[in-house]
């Protein structure tokens, strides 16, 4: 399992709106590398998609280590690549997939994040 933190929308030089941590999460689980896998890789996408949809900034999102694995190899290599100069701007939210922990946050009670924010 790893835990991704969402961060704090990112201002890019280049465009007129920050670019929100999920819409970069939307972005990547939109890419092609899911599809390649079939309705599997589809599915998992939809899942890892609706979880960070719900999520806010400073909140935990859980991931199957099969999804993360799959979400990383996206970041790092996404089917289009990236614009250059977009991308160094991006690296905070590249770098919060790619070392994800595998463990959660402890609260002062000493739960996790996640299992707090669980119905």
């Amino acid at each position: 399992m790893r835990y991704i933190v969402i961060l704090e929308s990112i201002k890019i030089k280049e465009q007129s709106d920050p670019i929100t941590f999920n819409t970069m999460i939307e972005n990547w689980t939109n890419d092609n590398k899911f599809g390649a896998l079939g309705l599997a890789g589809t599915k998992m996408s939809i899942a890892i998609h609706s979880r960070f949809a719900k999520a806010k900034v400073g909140d935990e999102v859980p991931l199957e280590d099969r999804e993360w694995t799959q979400l990383c190899d996206v970041v790092n290599n996404p089917t289009g690549g990236y614009v250059t100069s977009v991308a160094r701007q991006l690296i905070p939210f590249c770098d919060a997939v790619i070392e994800a922990p595998t463990t959660a946050r402890k609260t002062a009670n000493g739960s996790s994040v996640s299992e707090e924010k669980r119905p």
